[in-house]
């Protein structure tokens, strides 16, 4: 699996390689007892978004088809949700290209992070 952890507010997009993961129609996805939504699916790669998770956590990724159950071989960690603490510089211009320095907590959890200005 790819990511192994991602924030508890969930939104983590989780890929889980593996053989024959379209051999039934749609299996369900647990990451960590949370239900993990399938996004896509082929033959050797299943793309799911996790959902929130009330608290920080680990647990094993399940895959379910009909009656089958198959564990991945890696845990997924719910960490405590990035926190941003710092930005700097506070101004810029109006043109942009002004690289930003972003300091915060568990800034890692985040796969593809996005900064939003208004």
């Amino acid at each position: 699996i790819s990511p192994t952890l991602g924030p508890k507010a969930g939104g983590t997009v989780l890929t889980i390689q593996g053989h024959h993961l379209d051999i039934s129609t749609g299996p369900q996805v647990l990451v960590a007892g949370q239900v993990c939504t399938v996004h896509s699916i082929s033959d050797e790669t299943l793309v799911c978004i996790t959902t929130p998770s009330d608290m920080p956590t680990s647990g094993p990724v399940l895959l379910t088809w009909d009656r089958a159950t198959r564990h991945a071989t890696s845990l997924f960690t719910y960490t405590e949700n990035p926190t941003v603490t710092d930005i700097s510089p506070k101004t810029g211009f109006y043109s942009g290209g002004t690289v930003l320095n972003v300091t915060g907590v568990n800034l890692h959890s985040v796969a593809h992070p996005r900064l939003n200005f208004s």
